[in-house]
């Protein structure tokens, strides 16, 4: 129970985390989209996109072998931290350069290029940020990471909010970026300099040839999400308006609001889980059948939820310029249920380190798809097309990912048993949102979700065994 009390709790701190940062950058959001033009504002989200791709260059997955070796031995991070420190600020600075590169060859603006040198800065202490933070996730102490970072979230939105209404545009707001990323990367590396790990620069070659090897096929993997989740909102920018890529990437920010919540799931999940498959994979893959049923209940409220509830909430957050973001919302919002649908499928292969190479042709594949098919629906249906693309390779992914965990379970999981039950649930929730559609949401969201809740428990959901867990505290039965 101990153990299950401190991963609920890590859960917990990276959910709260989340959802104060997810909150402000909405708020953030509602600002950015009033003060700055449609232009502008798709200019904001291409270069964020940009960033996202070099991020995940300068950390070429080494956050997750940080957070899996570290927590399966401790002391292993004097040696790895450090090396993998390194590493990540060189391919940095290598990735700033290449953004700059790509941006001239696909002919930006020179305005797009002259903020995008400003913000590759920022590339550079988010290298030296996300593995402080690995550090921190694998001690599994995330309590200090939602204090740092919802707290640099909290001032740097509030300076944001500020330059905007002074009448500062969008050079201010990348600039905003880099500031922030440089306060993290300060303040996560002193916290894990004396409280966990101290920084000793110290090069080894062979440690670090053995980082290289070990992160590549996840930097492969997380290099084709990137693709997958970012390369649409880039071809959009070339293809169609930057007023396109607004309406879009409107869409998009709401879509990753919900994501949060597997997000923080997994993100706490994951030292946990390191350290169980050394003890007992039988045990791990326990776990990640408990998982499953629980991501299943959310992702059907959430999906069906924000379906009935599109128009209003973009309403609420963009206001009423951006009514075109309800469509490809409610197709979009099919492609995160695939995702919940998916578990933690990931986790296992990241812990058991045996078949990361072995999914590298299929993910590939399916970016190679992603991509062909959005040059192909892109330029006939803009940002429609793009959001149809996403919903065909979710549901694609969804289905290697189950052949995936062929080779982990003795039996696939009772997929109509896990689904029949939240269907019910989530269409009575339906029903009572489409009659009390015209009250406000604060009324609508709370009553839906009880609503569901209420048929879950007497359709007997919550008698399932994979609840058992909860049972001391909540008293189930």
């Amino acid at each position: 129970m101990s153990s299950l009390l401190r991963l609920l709790k890590n859960a917990f701190s990276l959910l709260t985390t989340e959802l104060v940062n997810a909150a402000i950058g909405v708020v953030f959001t509602a600002f950015l989209v009033r003060y700055l033009s449609v232009s502008d504002f798709g200019i904001y989200t291409t270069i964020t996109v940009f960033l996202a791709f070099g991020s995940l260059f300068a950390d070429f997955g080494m956050s997750q072998v940080i957070v899996r070796d570290v927590a399966q031995e401790q002391d292993s991070g004097r040696v790895v931290l450090p090396n993998a420190i390194l590493i990540a600020l060189s391919l940095a600075t290598l990735a700033w350069g290449g953004l700059l590169l790509l941006a001239a060859v696909f002919d930006y603006s020179g305005r797009v290029q002259g903020l995008l040198l400003v913000a590759g800065a920022a590339l550079l202490f988010k290298a030296v940020a996300q593995l402080s933070a690995a550090t921190v996730r694998a001690f599994e102490r995330m309590e200090v990471l939602a204090a740092i970072n919802s707290g640099v979230s909290i001032v740097s939105s509030a300076l944001g909010i500020l330059l905007l209404k002074m009448g500062k545009g969008l050079s201010a707001q990348v600039g905003l970026i880099v500031a922030s990323a440089a306060v993290t990367a300060l303040l996560l590396s002193v916290v894990v300099h004396f409280r966990f790990v101290p920084f000793s620069f110290t090069f080894r070659a062979a440690v670090s040839r053995r980082i290289f090897w070990e992160t590549l096929p996840i930097a492969i993997l997380l290099g084709c999400n990137i693709v997958l989740t970012k390369s649409d909102l880039v071809m959009l920018s070339k293809m169609q308006t930057m007023a396109a890529v607004g309406i879009y990437g409107a869409a998009v920010k709401i879509i990753d609001f919900l994501d949060i919540f597997t997000a923080s799931a997994l993100g706490a999940m994951l030292p946990f889980m390191a350290a169980r498959w050394s003890q007992s994979s039988t045990s791990a893959l326990r776990n990640y059948q408990q998982a499953l049923r629980v991501f299943i209940v959310l992702g059907m409220a959430v999906t069906v939820g924000v379906f009935m509830l599109s128009g209003d909430i973009v309403a609420l957050v963009f206001g009423g310029s951006y009514q075109a973001t309800t469509l490809p919302l409610r197709v979009l919002i099919w492609a995160l249920f695939f995702n919940f649908l998916s578990g933690p499928v990931g986790l296992f292969l990241l812990v058991s380190r045996e078949r990361l190479f072995h999914v590298i042709p299929y993910a590939l594949g399916v970016t190679a798809l992603s991509v062909a098919l959005n040059l192909f629906l892109i330029p006939r249906y803009s940002y429609m097309g793009a959001s149809g693309v996403r919903v065909i390779i979710s549901a694609l992914l969804f289905v290697i990912k189950i052949r995936i965990m062929d080779h982990f379970l003795e039996r696939q999981p009772p997929w109509l048993q896990l689904v029949v039950r939240p269907m019910i649930a989530a269409a009575v929730m339906g029903v009572l949102i489409l009659e009390i559609r015209d009250l406000s949401l604060l009324l609508i969201v709370p009553a839906g979700a009880l609503t569901y809740l209420v048929v879950l428990w007497g359709l007997g959901e919550f008698r399932a065994e994979e609840y058992e867990f909860l049972r001391p505290y909540f008293a189930l039965v």
